[in-house]
């Protein structure tokens, strides 16, 4: 699904796993937990939209402790089918960006 405004409402506010993928369908991230939640959570993320993520889908389940089983289950079958690494619960920081310079600034100062 295109990930929007009008698709994210219309997810479930279940447990379940959470997929992004860019422009390609080319999956880069895999989160877990309530599904709207999740999709409203990195929909907000500046680092969604630098990413290139455009799509979103999702697979329902009952229990948080069956969805982070399957989130990893999923997160290393992808990787391996793309050739790429798949990003866990947050997407990286563009090197470029604002955000990822601030990141990296405080990191050395700790």
């Amino acid at each position: 699904m295109p990930f929007v405004y009008m698709e994210i409402v219309r997810s479930p506010d279940t447990y379940g796993v959470v997929i992004l993928a860019d422009k390609d369908r080319d999956p880069r991230l895999v989160a877990f937990g309530v599904i709207r939640e999740e999709l409203w959570r990195m929909h907000r993320s500046p680092r969604s939209a630098a990413s290139g993520v455009e799509f979103f889908r999702y697979v329902e389940t009952i229990l948080e402790g069956e969805a982070e089983r399957l989130a990893s289950i999923v997160r290393d079958e992808l990787a391996k089918a793309s050739g790429h690494a798949v990003a866990w619960k947050e997407l990286p920081a563009p090197l470029s960006s604002p955000a990822s310079r601030s990141e990296s600034a405080s990191s050395r100062s700790v």
